[in-house]
């Protein structure tokens, strides 16, 4: 059974995309609605990354990934400079970025 998984790679609060986080472009105002309309598309599971944090030396801003979890009811995978852990959706393995390849 294939999942869909999008993720949102987040700068400043805003939504951004780039290729191994070089060239950042913004895509949108509200990672919020990202994450709503993923969930309505039918995503499994969501992945959130604060992409900053690490680079400014600060934890992940949780206000904004409690907001999704308002809106949506999947499992939310967020990546944090100082653990990664699953938000939602216990029967989920977190996946430790320090462990992957680049």
């Amino acid at each position: 059974m294939k999942k869909i998984i999008p993720a949102i790679d987040m700068k400043n609060g805003k939504v951004v995309k780039s290729i191994r986080f070089q060239d950042t472009k913004e895509v949108g105002d509200d990672p919020v609605a990202f994450a709503k309309k993923y969930f309505e598309d039918g995503a499994d599971e969501l992945c959130v990354l604060d992409i900053m944090a690490s680079i400014e030396g600060r934890k992940t801003k949780l206000e904004i990934i409690n907001r999704m979890r308002e809106e949506i009811n999947i499992p939310i995978c967020v990546f944090r400079p100082e653990k990664t852990h699953i938000i939602t959706g216990l029967n989920q393995t977190p996946i430790y970025a320090r462990f992957l390849k680049t």
